[in-house]
């Protein structure tokens, strides 16, 4: 089931990715250290800091940005769904998606995300629209 955020049309939804991944799993150090910094470093050629902890699975790391307005967030989804299907065609079976975890320089939480794989596609692609994209998905 979902329910819609009451003034942002936010979508809240008990998936995988519950409000205790997201405050918990934040600074707990991804077990596949070597998936981690393939991660960092494909993210980090583009400009962007990341962290990359534990995330929902095994399979589903969370990466962290700071992000202050709707620009860096929407840069940190595209830098992610980019990164989610680079690893994916060089680890097959590595990842099956990834977290992500917005948040403000104060540590406030600015978005959170569950991209799988196809969503990363149709966004590389332009099929999805990165604002629809955060207005259908963000998870506060």
């Amino acid at each position: 089931p979902t329910t819609a955020g009451a003034d942002s049309g936010a979508v809240a939804r008990p998936r995988g990715f519950a409000d205790v991944a997201a405050t918990t799993s934040a600074g707990v150090p991804l077990r596949d250290a070597a998936l981690g910094a393939q991660l960092r470093s494909f993210i980090g050629a583009r400009g962007l800091p990341v962290e990359v902890v534990q995330g929902s699975s095994a399979r589903r790391p969370m990466l962290v940005y700071e992000t202050d307005s709707e620009g860096p967030v929407f840069r940190a989804l595209l830098a992610s769904a980019a990164a989610l299907i680079e690893i994916r065609s060089q680890v097959p079976g590595a990842l099956e998606g990834v977290d992500v975890l917005c948040r403000t320089a104060d540590g406030s939480l600015a978005g959170r995300f569950e991209l799988d794989p196809q969503q990363a596609a149709d966004l590389l692609a332009g099929r999805i629209e990165i604002t629809r994209y955060f207005v259908d998905n963000v998870l506060f």
